[in-house]
């Protein structure tokens, strides 16, 4: 950004702000997705795609969305675009320490 706004950190924190007060998301798969990603990267250390989109897509189309996803990720599975386990992150010990600040907060 030209003016030195970190803008993802922006909507990071109003999106943080309206799940904590409630305010309804315009489009309802945004908490869904929110949920999944954070899911994966506390898990993980950092996000491991196949296991977020799965959780994602049962989370919001049960098994007929997990059934509309399952040949993009097979073809990029095919295509080596995803790797069949996660890598691990050489600073998992400090995520896991972050959300234990996090739930410490309430």
């Amino acid at each position: 950004c030209p003016n030195n706004i970190d803008i993802a950190h922006i909507m990071d924190s109003l999106r943080q702000t309206s799940l904590r007060e409630g305010i309804k998301p315009s489009q309802k798969n945004v908490p869904i997705f929110h949920a999944a990603f954070l899911s994966s990267i506390k898990k993980h250390g950092r996000v491991y795609e196949p296991e977020m989109v799965v959780n994602y897509a049962l989370r919001s189309g049960g098994i007929k969305g997990l059934m509309q996803q399952a040949g993009l990720g097979i073809a990029m599975f095919s295509r080596g675009k995803i790797k069949l386990l996660p890598a691990q992150a050489r600073v998992k010990k400090q995520v896991e320490d972050i959300f234990k600040k996090k739930r410490g907060k309430g």
